[in-house]
């Protein structure tokens, strides 16, 4: 919005003011000792903060995850598929944090009680009871839970991006402390991978050895039965035809058993992962169990029969090899089965690609953001192939059983027993060595294996403390005590509304006719020893009076020039001194400005026009009565209200008594006439007003005179205040013809307001030497 100031000069005034780097500046000189009294205070508690903590130590160790080791598990001993699982980084470091390896790390640490073992003189911090523990009566150690609470704030597990290595940091306020518990962390790590990685080959033992037992037992019940036989019968002799038979029966039963055996391993481990499956996907149990591709099931089908078709031609012709006719049936044979068993390759790759993908979205139950679900249905999987294979050449077996079983039976009568016995003590003898073969491959797999887990780097004692970092520390805090300091300076800038400066005011529009230094109360002022009213030192009233040479009165002599030159086209003769609000100086600002019209030789009058809290008569040591209500009122005659100053050309018109009604009293007519009547015998009549924004006394008077002179103190009134003033004024009709800054501080703003401080410190020099010079005449 576009106004005019009193000069008539457009200007243009918006709610935001543009900041420039000046008034930066001027900001930032004005809250130097904020600024510096906060960055003072954040140096200080962070110097306390850090030089109070203790020292805490770092150390770190580093394992290694080897995804493509793997040993001998359930998998591995009857892999039919040559398919394998692979390792996830983010499930070891989930391990690493799991609550069962901090337990375990708690109780080793428990165990050890001691840092160092050889002086046994530091009990490890971590394993401490807290105090509460201590009152609860818990020591000499604290619970596992709080040990493992310990564990989550200082123990630190995180891995390199595509790195397979896992490190493990700790933090403690003792540098041994740390590497021994980041040691333990590793150990742990290690030793319960190592246990985890031979579990299915332990698993795999176990169920051998307890079949290796059962089948012992069934071989010495039949090597018994066959010894007593032979005792009772005497020795009994088969042809070579019935030999040929039962050996052959012996080996088939073996290998049926040996399938049954193979069954059973599948249907455990198929049913532990049905188990594991079943917590994640229920509905996927059922699917499972009927997903396996038919055509799989017919592939296996069919290569069960010519491998037992094959195994049987090679146990009833030893010499086959120097047979043409036999090695081409078996060339044959073996062609069929390689082609058989790729087709079945294909199809298990195929089936795993497409049907057992995972298919869960992130927040539900089957999301599997590190694949172990995927993972395990194909594990599923593989397994069911493995079973239907193994059901598949058990029944292929059985059907041959049967056969020769039919053959077996043609032996004679008193052939026939000895040959069962026989025919059981061969096929018991044979199983038996299958599955100790079995069982000492087992063993050796489960020995054989070391996990997948390295600890390559052992952590070792800090030498230097992580924390509290002193340099880093203090240098954040300069920071944040400056940026603090200087924020807190601005936002109190931003909600800071009084006048502090001149070109705050001009900004709005306003005329600044002068800044008037704040004033020092002194005791004496140019030798004259001061007056006392009511208990209230009133020197600063009378400033140009009793110290005209200081620079304070110089100011006002300014004030006075400003006046003068204000209107180029009409002679200011009459003015009302106004404030927007209360204590801004302006009963100070009237006496002041009257005394340097009067000293300038023009005669004056000052009127006492606050009729509700008025106090020029004590300022100038007159009487209050008789005065302008006295006048008003028609108690006194109009020459009896002027009183004679001790300033030369000065005449006060006192308040008078108080009325309860100012308002009317000087909006009557008789005032207006006394106005008229003051403006055609004086050069200079001066109001002193109550406030604009608190009643409207002034403003009666302000459309009477030639123009209003705004008095604001700086550090007190509200620009927006001030604003208000002037349009009250202006909606009378008044004319605002400047504003005076009352009690605005130079030197506080020197950097930026040096023409103000410059000049008035110029005017005390050259004061003084004026004062010396007269002094030496």
């Amino acid at each position: 919005m576009e106004k005019t100031n009193v000069n008539g000069q457009p200007f243009f005034q918006t709610e935001e003011e543009t900041i420039n780097l000046y008034e930066v500046i001027q900001v930032l000189y004005r809250g130097k000792w904020l600024v510096i009294l906060i960055f003072i205070l954040v140096v200080l508690a962070t110097a306390i903060f850090t030089f109070m903590q203790d020292p805490i130590y770092e150390s770190t160790a580093v394992v290694l995850i080897e995804r493509g080791k793997k040993g001998l598990g359930l998998t591995e001993a009857f892999d039919i598929t040559g398919l394998s699982e692979q390792r996830n980084i983010k499930n070891e470091i989930e391990i690493l944090k799991s609550r069962s390896l901090a337990e375990a790390v708690a109780k080793k640490l428990i165990d050890r009680v001691y840092v160092d073992l050889n002086d046994k003189k530091d009990t490890i911090l971590i394993i401490k009871p807290s105090r509460k523990e201590l009152k609860e009566g818990i020591k000499p150690f604290a619970k596992i839970e709080t040990i493992i609470e310990r564990f989550e704030k200082d123990v630190k597990i995180e891995s390199p991006r595509d790195a397979d290595i896992i490190k493990i940091t700790v933090r403690s306020k003792n540098p041994k402390e740390a590497a021994l518990i980041a040691n333990t962390f590793a150990d742990a790590y290690y030793e319960r991978n190592l246990m985890m990685s031979r579990n299915e080959s332990r698993s795999v033992r176990k169920f051998l050895e307890e079949q290796l037992a059962d089948k012992k037992k069934l071989l010495d019940q039949a090597e018994n039965q066959l010894e007593s036989y032979m005792k009772s019968a005497g020795v009994v002799a088969l042809d070579e035809e019935s030999k040929k038979l039962i050996e052959q029966l012996a080996n088939l039963e073996s290998k049926r058993g040996e399938a049954i055996v193979e069954i059973s391993s599948a249907e455990k481990k198929l049913n532990a992962y049905l188990e594991q499956i079943k917590q994640i996907e229920p509905e996927f149990v059922k699917v499972a169990t009927e997903a396996l591709d038919p055509y799989i099931k017919y592939l296996q089908e069919e290569i069960a029969k010519l491998e037992v078709t094959r195994d049987q031609i090679i146990a009833q012709n030893p010499k086959v090899g120097s047979q043409e006719v036999l090695n081409k049936s078996l060339r044959e044979i073996d062609e069929q089965l390689a082609s058989l068993r790729k087709k079945l390759q294909e199809k298990i790759a195929e089936f795993l690609k497409t049907g057992f993908a995972s298919s869960g979205s992130p927040g539900t139950q089957t999301y599997d953001p590190t694949g172990f679900v995927k993972e395990l249905k194909q594990k599923i999987l593989l397994t069911e192939i493995e079973l239907t294979a193994y059901e598949a050449k058990k029944r292929e077996l059985e059907r041959l059983i049967e056969q020769l079983n039919r053959k077996f039976e043609t032996i004679p009568a008193k052939l026939i027993d000895y040959a069962r016995l026989e025919r059981a003590r061969m096929s018991s003898e044979k199983l038996y060595l299958l599955i100790e073969e079995k069982y000492q491959e087992a063993m050796i797999a489960e020995q054989s294996q070391f996990g997948y887990v390295q600890i390559i780097d052992y952590a070792t004692p800090g030498l230097k403390p992580v924390s509290p970092k002193i340099h880093l520390n203090l240098i954040l805090s300069i920071i944040v005590g400056l940026g603090l300091g200087v924020g807190i300076v601005f936002v109190k800038e931003y909600f800071d509304r009084t006048i502090k400066t001149p070109e705050q005011i001009e900004k709005r529009g306003f005329t600044v006719l002068s800044a008037i230094p704040i004033i020092e109360v002194e005791t004496k002022l140019d030798g004259k020893q001061l007056k006392k009213d009511e208990g209230r030192n009133i020197a600063a009233h009378l400033i140009t009076h009793l110290s005209p040479k200081s620079h304070i009165a110089e100011a006002y002599r300014v004030l006075r020039t400003g006046i003068q030159f204000a209107k180029l086209d009409k002679k200011i003769k009459s003015i009302v001194v106004a404030s927007s609000a209360p204590k801004e100086g302006k009963s100070t600002t009237a006496s002041n400005l009257a005394i340097t019209m009067a000293s300038a030789g023009l005669k004056t009058v000052l009127l006492d026009t606050d009729l509700r809290r008025p106090v020029l008569h004590r300022v100038f040591g007159v009487k209050r009565e008789p005065g302008l209500t006295d006048y008003l009122f028609g108690r006194a005659e109009i020459e009896e209200i002027f009183k004679q100053t001790e300033v030369e050309n000065l005449y006060l018109v006192p308040c008078g008594v108080v009325p309860p009604n100012p308002a009317e009293l000087l909006g009557s007519e008789k005032m207006k006439e006394f106005i008229e009547y003051l403006k055609l015998n004086y050069e200079m009549v001066i109001f002193d007003t109550p406030p604009l924004v608190a009643v409207t006394d002034a403003l009666i008077i302000a459309s009477q005179v030639d123009g209003v002179l705004l008095v604001a103190s700086a550090g007190k009134t509200e620009i927006d205040v001030l604003d208000k003033a002037r349009e009250m004024i202006q909606r009378v009709g008044g004319t605002v013809i400047g504003v005076l800054l009352n009690n605005f501080d130079a030197s506080s703003t020197y950097g930026t307001y040096y023409r103000y401080y410059r000049y008035y410190r110029y005017y005390d020099y050259y004061g003084a030497d004026r004062d010396k010079g007269e002094g030496k005449k």
